[in-house]
């Protein structure tokens, strides 16, 4: 999004529009995209903004958080070896 160029200084500069502002690996897409476009030999100067737009929240989600309230406890499972097959 937002892609911009500037011919003379051969600079390019775009935003990354994450689904979570708090993606966990939001730097590591941030260097990739970078170092992709300086790769390009018409690209001297790039520069790559990470902006967030969180997914709208469906109105079924919302009748499922509502239906959450009903429940008392819940349990996590793990064998810790992967797989299915947990009961």
């Amino acid at each position: 999004k937002q892609l911009t160029w500037n011919e003379e200084l051969a600079a390019i500069s775009f935003n990354v529009e994450l689904t979570t502002p708090a993606c966990p690996i939001k730097e590591e897409f941030q260097t990739q995209c970078h170092d992709l476009v300086l790769e390009l030999e018409w690209v001297k100067e790039a520069e790559v903004t990470m902006t967030s737009q969180p997914l709208p929240v469906s109105d079924v989600a919302d009748e499922e958080t509502v239906g959450m309230k009903k429940v008392a406890s819940v349990i996590a499972v793990s064998s810790c070896k992967g797989g299915v097959g947990k009961s």
